[in-house]
Formats: structure tokens, sequence, C-alpha cells
């Protein structure tokens, strides 16, 4: 309803129902909800959100925003194996270890660490001038050599940090000093 000075009211008459089925896992710093209450879970910490798992072969989760999923339905007295999937992993993330076998205890939730495991690059493309990139050149960086495509594109791994370097051509006739801005996709010779 609407009253005379502008103000506006309203309300809602009857009743709601329903019903949510699930599980909530209470951790350090906050709920993680689930499909399944079990005895035994496992808490997959990555750093690295959208990490495809897999427990037993199955696929079951994909780390969350901040880089974590709960694996629950666990069988009882076995080894079970978490395990990235590989086939579904993003192109600019790569793993250091694909596997982890873990052995439960009767009932309870195992922290698998798994925070150095990744690591994730970012695609940013070099430019000689605003409007000349560097056509198949080499960007050096920290006594790595990073190769550019047709486009000038490099991959280089996300620091989150600004990154300095040299921007060469593939002959080695021009080169310059540069820096890669810790954000964004493109950088400048100056």
């Amino acid at each position: 309803s609407r009253t005379g000075d502008g103000r506006t009211a309203s309300g809602l008459a009857g009743s709601l129902s329903g019903e949510v089925r699930g599980a909530v896992t209470f951790l350090p710093g906050r709920a993680v909800l689930g499909q399944k209450l079990g005895q035994r879970a496992v808490v997959v910490r990555t750093n690295t959100p959208g990490i495809p798992l897999l427990l037993n072969g199955a696929r079951v989760a994909v780390t969350d925003a901040s880089g974590e999923a709960l694996l629950t339905g666990l069988p009882e007295g076995s080894v079970s194996q978490v395990a990235v999937d590989l086939d579904a992993l993003p192109f600019n993330i790569t793993a250091r270890d694909a596997t982890a076998d873990i052995a439960l205890a009767q009932s309870g939730v195992y922290i698998l660490d798994w925070t150095r495991n990744f690591d994730v690059s970012r695609w940013v493309q070099l430019f000689y001038t605003p409007t000349e990139f560097s056509v198949y050149g080499v960007f050096l960086s920290g006594g790595q050599k990073y190769t550019l495509d047709d486009q000038g594109f490099v991959l280089i791994p996300d620091t989150r940090k600004a990154v300095r370097g040299t921007l060469q051509s593939d002959d080695g006739a021009r080169q310059c000093e540069l820096e890669i801005p810790a954000t964004g996709d493109r950088a400048i010779c100056p």
C-alpha cells in the first residue's frame, strides 16, 4: 500500500514452508554445506579456485572461490585416493602432485593441504610501442625464458606482483626493459 507522504509499505499474508536436506560441516572460521553427512570427510585446501577433484576415480567436486572443497561419503575401512582431474584442469594451472592416498580413521575430518601444489599462470600481451606487439619474441625474467606467440602473448606465472624483465625480439635485434603489472593483460616498453 502507498501512504500520502511518499513512503511505501507492503505485507505478505499466508504461510510458507519448505524442506532442505544436506549437511553442514563446521570448520575454523566457516561452515561448509554438503549434500550428505558422512562419518568421514576430507577438506582439500588448494588456495586456487576451480580445481576439479576426483575421489577414487569419480568426479566429486571443484574447489570454491577460496580454493577449498569438502569431500564426503568416503568408503569405510579403506584407503581413498583424492586426485586432480587433469583432463578438466584449466590450461593455465599445473599440479605438482596429481594424487594423494588417504587412510582415514573411523570418523572425522582430514585436511589435505595442497596449498603449494598448484602453479597458476596468466596471459599477457607485450608491446614495443602501444600499437606494435612483439611477434615470436622472448621475455627474460628471473633467470627464466618465456616465448611469445605470433600475437605477442606470453604465459607467465601469476605471482600477483609486478614482474620486471627484458623483452627481446626473436632475432635479438630489439630489446627493452619492461615491467608487467601485477594485474592486467598488457605491458608496453617505455
